[in-house]
């Protein structure tokens, strides 16, 4: 099984001290452990999860969410 073929998560988080963003990825680990890991980035609220839906390819996926979201893009994965 290749990375192309692999699943993974497609996730959309948010943070209350950026209001009206959220930040959409994706991972092959949990999307809770991934927003922990984003914890320890100096902003002073936890990222909550508000989203996540298990793809085969991931990354192609997020891909595709992206650009249908390029008019709304606030910076690499914000929206």
């Amino acid at each position: 099984v290749g990375p192309l073929t692999m699943k993974g998560w497609i996730y959309i988080i948010s943070n209350a001290a950026l209001p009206g963003l959220v930040k959409v990825g994706h991972t092959h680990k949990d999307p809770e452990l991934r927003a922990k890991q984003l914890r320890s980035s100096g902003v002073p609220h936890q990222y909550e999860v508000k989203y996540k839906v298990l793809v085969e390819n991931p990354r192609r996926m997020e891909m595709r969410v992206h650009q249908r979201l390029v008019e709304v893009r606030e910076g690499k994965e914000w929206f």
